[in-house]
């Protein structure tokens, strides 16, 4: 057997790169169990009994220490006439949450996941397990924010209409609540205008860092003319797809926030 014979049988035992990537999700499954853990873990130590410390009286008990009960606390609190206490079932963001990538193996994952299914479906869902689909919602502080991989999405202003008419509540339109999107904004990212966006507030909004393929991508949209429109504008409809279901494209952006304290 001659010696280039020898070296390909060598490398034919190397596992695949489908066998390495498989080992490596379930690595960092494991080490995201660990991080929850730990954490959970720090903060009996460090707090055992927020309850139990020398304040027994709280002006505002904010339950859920998701995005917005996180914004309600911090807004409470920058009062020094009011003590708040914010309870959240999960504990800190595990340390994969500093790494975009990497925070998505906190999904569907108990220590950091609800685990929330939806209804089962006679419409859609046809090809999952009882017609119901798993919807991440994030169990530690941050909420869904904390899994959300940073994507900046407000969300269909018809749907902030629909509730100022369930609620009989106007300042829950769209039009009220645009204000405040925009106030806590600084925006610098690629559909600047002041009527939708803002600058100088805590919520950093950007282009993604990795550009190229996705510039590329959506110059090729543009090219066969289909719409590019700002996702957190006036943007009621939209339908993503493949060939001619697509009407829209967009251009995903991302968020950083100031710490909340």
């Amino acid at each position: 057997m001659g010696p280039s014979n020898s070296i390909l049988q060598f490398l034919n035992t190397i596992p695949t790169p489908t066998i390495v990537i498989a080992n490596l999700k379930n690595l960092v499954v494991r080490i995201t169990t660990v991080l929850a853990l730990f954490n959970h873990g720090y903060d009996s130590v460090v707090n055992p009994n927020p309850l139990l410390r020398s304040c027994n009286n709280y002006d505002f008990i904010v339950v859920g220490g998701s995005s917005a009960g996180a914004v309600v606390a911090n807004r409470l609190s920058a009062n020094p006439n009011f003590t708040v206490l914010l309870l959240e079932a999960g504990g800190n963001p595990t340390l994969l949450n500093s790494i975009p990538a990497l925070s998505l193996y906190n999904i569907h994952h108990p220590a950091t996941d609800w685990l929330t299914a939806s209804e089962p479906s006679t419409t859609s869902c046809q090809a999952c397990k009882n017609y119901s689909v798993q919807m991440p919602r994030g169990k530690m502080l941050g909420g869904t924010s904390s899994l959300n991989v940073m994507a900046y999405m407000r969300g269909n202003p018809n749907d902030f209409d629909n509730w100022a008419k369930l609620t009989g509540d106007l300042s829950w339109s769209y039009e009220n609540v645009l204000p405040y999107f925009k106030k806590s904004e600084d925006y610098s990212g690629n559909y600047p205008d002041p009527k939708y966006h803002g600058t100088g507030g805590p919520l950093a909004v950007t282009p993604p860092l990795d550009e190229p393929i996705i510039k590329d991508w959506m110059s090729a949209a543009r090219e066969l003319g289909f719409q590019n429109s700002d996702p957190n504008a006036y943007q009621t409809s939209m339908r993503l797809g493949v060939g001619p279901y697509i009407s829209h494209v967009i251009y995903w952006e991302t968020m950083t926030t100031t710490p909340c304290v």
